[in-house]
């Protein structure tokens, strides 16, 4: 990490918002290849943020990017 406070904020929004998806499809899709699909059916929501918590910056750019790929999907695919 730099020492850059627009990327620790970014870093910091970007854990926030994996947080929030992976407790939430805001589609409801649910699909095996979510990025985030593996951390929602963790049991422990404690479990789950410290996932988050302990990821990299590049790793949750990945899996916001694979997100952001999912949401550009038509619906049924």
């Amino acid at each position: 990490m730099t020492n850059d406070p627009h990327d620790e904020d970014a870093f910091l929004a970007n854990k926030v918002r994996c947080v929030g998806l992976m407790m939430h499809c805001p589609l409801d899709r649910y699909a095996k290849n979510c990025p985030f699909h593996k951390l929602r059916e963790e049991e422990s929501v404690v479990t789950r943020v410290n996932q988050i918590k302990n990821s990299d910056a590049a790793n949750l750019k990945r899996m916001l990017h694979l997100h952001e790929s999912c949401l550009a999907q038509p619906a049924g695919t």
